[in-house]
């Protein structure tokens, strides 16, 4: 049985780690949103990316719905930017929001939209499977019908 599943992703703010900026860059890429399809989200056209090749460690934590997708965008990243470690911790999306905010995760995820507008206005918010959008009006995508 098929359902809607949002991927949304959460920073405390506009990203500024300069890790999660081009992970983020890497998924909104023609490469990243391939892999999305690829893995039953809608994905869309990206532009092709070259990695500015940062070196540090962040951590990506959330929603076990998003998981998936995000441990194959990860794992793609690492082999154009192998100088950038990312953590993925899968737990649920309340957690990656208020991780994200409260800085334990560079990057939340969640699977469902957040509720709160002041709480989306605080959070840099991107929403969308596959494709990431910035600001306080979500946009959700969701799994295709061969999920």
């Amino acid at each position: 049985m098929c359902w809607p599943v949002p991927f949304n992703i959460v920073t405390n703010g506009e990203a500024t780690d300069p890790v999660a900026v081009d992970f983020i860059a890497y998924c909104l890429s023609k490469d990243g949103q391939a892999l999305a399809t690829d893995k039953g989200f809608i994905g869309e056209d990206g532009a092709d990316f070259t990695s500015a090749q940062p070196a540090r460690k962040i951590t990506v934590g959330g929603s076990t719905s998003v998981s998936p997708l995000m441990e194959k965008l990860i794992e793609a990243y690492k082999t154009v930017n192998p100088n950038a470690e990312l953590e993925l911790l899968t737990t649920d999306s309340t957690t990656g929001v208020s991780g994200a905010l409260d800085g334990t995760y560079t990057i939340g995820m969640a699977s469902r939209e957040l509720k709160d507008s002041r709480l989306r206005w605080r959070a840099g918010y991107r929403a969308g499977s596959g494709r990431y959008r910035r600001g306080c009006q979500p946009r959700q995508h969701h799994r295709g019908p061969d999920c």
